[in-house]
């Protein structure tokens, strides 16, 4: 019998720092999450890096979904920042944010990490 896993050191790298990316992110949602679509959010971060750890193709699945749709939320708000020439600590802070929800979402699709998760995940 199995146990469950938080994280799980025999994937690859990008599969391991993915998911403990993935918990950060649940962590600083739960922390600063100031309305409901942030805690769900949060709990979809941290849903999808537990079903990575423990090799569940919906968590691999779900962790893109949420990746990649805060990348376009996070896109858009820097192109509204831009448009409104509105050029302060706000935009700075948005093209970071915007820097690492690209980064985990490239850990996620990194072809290591699909392959890894093609042939052993269930």
């Amino acid at each position: 019998m199995t146990s469950a896993r938080w994280v799980n050191k025999s994937q690859p790298q990008m599969l391991v720092t993915a998911t403990i990316w993935l918990y950060i992110r649940a962590v600083f949602g739960v922390l600063f999450g100031v309305s409901a679509l942030g805690l769900l959010f949060a709990g979809g971060y941290a849903a999808a890096g537990y079903g990575i750890a423990n090799e569940k193709r919906w968590g691999h699945r779900l962790g893109i979904s949420i990746a990649g749709l805060v990348c376009f939320v996070s896109l858009a708000n820097l192109l509204s920042l831009i448009n409104l020439a509105y050029f302060s600590n706000s935009t700075g802070s948005a093209i970071i944010s915007l820097m690492f929800d690209v980064a985990l979402f490239s850990m996620l699709v990194h072809p290591s990490s699909r392959s890894y998760a093609k042939t052993w995940f269930s």
